[in-house]
């Protein structure tokens, strides 16, 4: 990216850096917090779950809001929604603040991050999407990297309501980012019918741009709503896929862990994930880079083909340890790229006017794939062994047959093209 590119997306950067470490800081301590002063442990995990679940919701019954008043409307009300919310966790401790505290929250995790992402991709310029978008990722990554640690490093030095102020500011801060960002669009009301705006936004010089050949002919899809008519079944290929790669998200971050001491790694967990860490850092950068040369679909199954061997490679372990940190690797980097091949598909392929629902449709195909592994999977290690090796590789399968299918769409849309 040149020096304007990266001066152009920094603020929005920089608030999702601080939206995405509010989030992160918040999910990891509240549960610690919560039970260190004496509430029980389904306590804390109803909380997490009300405010996922509450945002999941949400984002079905704002999304058309947010695509009416704009990215920047949505992103400006979901920190609020986080400022007010981490307020009221400041306040003297009742688990029924805590749960309206959290439903105050889920606005925030509702809003903010399909419009984000729909502001990232409407202000990049022609042919560079990707890049755009792996650069947001990166910083959105890096959040998890260090948020958590960061949280509970203020937590044992200042105590949690300190930290709870500090969420103050950062929620604070970003809205200020958010404002210092360059004009994004408002969907049907910002000068652009949905008749207008490009069915699949892809810039005209990508080498093996998906639907160019429709660009190219001058036919364009009809703009109604819905996965198909929005943007064809590449669309609906890329929320899918998302919900797969996310299951396997899920399925590490909620028993990698358990599996490994199980196996007789005990304290090699952290050293896992942050291999993932730093293999979602590299590839959320590369893979945008390639995005806009290569087209989505290729980077997408090259990338959940990486994921499906670093899931592939955690349960050979233990016969070579070193393959560890191989597995880790992959994994991040495989999910990081597939997420940003995923995501700047869908907002090709989807109009301006609806595209901050269609990501948030997304979105919450991701969020429930996360929570999906962590319910399913978790019977089925209870049903057997903590070292069961067979919902890795179970997933795995899943993973290679979606990067097959991404392959083969691959192998189409050039056919279209050359046609």
């Amino acid at each position: 990216m040149s020096a304007r590119d990266v001066l152009r997306v920094a603020p929005l950067c920089a608030a999702g850096f601080l939206a995405f470490g509010y989030n992160n800081v918040l999910m990891a301590v509240l549960p610690s917090y919560l039970t260190a002063a004496g509430m029980t442990l389904g306590e804390a995990g109803v909380q997490n779950g009300v405010f996922l679940i509450l945002a999941v919701g949400l984002r079905f019954a704002l999304g058309s809001v947010a695509d009416r008043r704009g990215p920047r409307w949505a992103m400006l009300v979901g920190m609020a929604s986080f400022a007010v919310g981490a307020l009221m966790l400041a306040l003297p401790l009742h688990f029924g603040t805590v749960l309206a505290a959290r439903c105050v929250q889920a606005v925030g995790l509702a809003l903010f991050w399909p419009a984000a992402t729909a502001a990232v991709t409407l202000m990049a310029p022609p042919g560079r999407q990707g890049r755009y978008l792996g650069r947001y990722r990166f910083f959105t990554s890096l959040a998890l990297l260090v948020g958590p640690a960061f949280g509970f490093w203020v937590g044992e030095q200042w105590g949690f309501r300190a930290l709870f102020l500090v969420a103050v500011v950062a929620a604070v801060g970003a809205g200020f980012l958010v404002l210092a960002c360059p004009s994004t669009g408002r969907g049907k009301a910002g000068g652009r019918s949905s008749s207008d705006a490009s069915p699949v936004g892809r810039a005209p010089g990508n080498a093996c741009g998906d639907g160019a050949a429709e660009e190219a002919s001058g036919h364009r899809r009809p703009q109604r709503w819905g996965l198909v008519d929005a943007g064809g079944t590449s669309l609906a290929l890329a929320i899918g896929l998302s919900a797969v790669a996310a299951l396997g998200y899920g399925l590490v971050f909620s028993f990698s862990s358990t599996f490994l001491a199980a196996a007789g790694f005990p304290d090699d967990a952290g050293g896992y994930f942050t291999g993932i860490g730093l293999g979602s850092l590299a590839l959320n950068l590369g893979s945008g880079w390639l995005l806009d040369r290569c087209g989505h679909h290729g980077v997408l199954a090259a990338c959940l083909g990486a994921m499906a061997l670093g899931m592939g490679l955690i349960v050979s372990a233990g016969n070579v340890p070193a393959l560890l940190g191989v597995s880790g690797l992959l994994v991040g980097g495989g999910y990081g790229g597939a997420m940003t091949a995923a995501q700047t598909l869908t907002a090709a392929r989807s109009a301006e006017s609806v595209r901050t629902s269609v990501l948030a449709w997304q979105q919450n195909a991701i969020d429930i794939g996360i929570a999906a592994a962590s319910v399913a999977f978790g019977f089925v290690f209870a049903a057997t062994s903590a070292a069961n090796p067979v919902p890795f590789l179970l997933q795995a399968a899943a993973l290679l047959v979606g990067a097959l299918i991404a392959c083969v769409c691959n192998r189409f849309s050039r056919s279209g093209k050359e046609r």
